[in-house]
């Protein structure tokens, strides 16, 4: 075999090295991409599931007259202590509520919560929940309505005897940084694996 031909061999399998390695490359940084967004999609919601939490607990407590009552729950008086509750919502970094509503245990609605500047989709404001109503209660589930992720919460509010008088579900709008704050985040995983990979 003469030199070219011995460079030219080497050449072609040096190229096929770096076409594998390429294909290492783009595959884990595809594996570890969607890794992050697990991960990160199960932590908001979580954490938003334990936030709606506590919302909930307090307003079953301020609730409490209506829920309390004799009878079915009367929908003017939910829809007026709802009212009350939505006025204080406060807007985190991750995000704020931009829907809630409250069902009794026959699934009717009583009352809700509407973020008019929210950009919700007709099919999130149906009187059934949509197709994003949850399979399972006291659960979370990331959606996506109108191309932007909300992350929907089920929950049931409770009597001062602890006994589930109704149940209430609502939309969280995950804010711009929270999505920006997931995007670094992968972005740093995929330089790290990459980093590895090419040492």
């Amino acid at each position: 075999m003469t030199p070219p031909d011995h460079d030219a061999l080497h050449r072609s399998i040096r190229r096929l090295l770096l076409r594998r390695l390429a294909i290492v490359v783009v595959a884990l940084s595809a594996f570890i991409a969607a890794l992050v967004v697990f991960i990160e999609r199960d932590r908001l919601g979580q954490a938003v599931f334990d936030r709606a939490e506590i919302g909930v607990a307090r307003f079953s407590a301020q609730a409490a007259p209506v829920l309390d009552a004799p009878g079915p729950i009367d929908p003017g008086e939910m829809q007026a202590e709802m009212d009350r509750f939505a006025a204080v919502n406060v807007r985190q970094r991750r995000g704020h509520f931009v829907l809630g509503r409250v069902r009794d245990p026959q699934g009717a609605e009583l009352a809700r919560f509407v973020d008019e500047t929210a950009n919700i989709s007709g099919d999130a404001l149906s009187a059934d929940g949509g197709s994003f109503a949850l399979a399972e209660p006291d659960r979370f589930q990331v959606v996506r309505l109108s191309g932007a992720p909300y992350v929907h919460v089920d929950l049931p509010l409770h009597r001062s005897d602890g006994t589930v008088a109704a149940r209430i579900d609502g939309l969280f709008a995950v804010s711009a940084e929270a999505i920006a704050d997931v995007r670094w985040r992968m972005a740093r995983a995929i330089g790290i694996s990459i980093g590895i990979v090419l040492l």
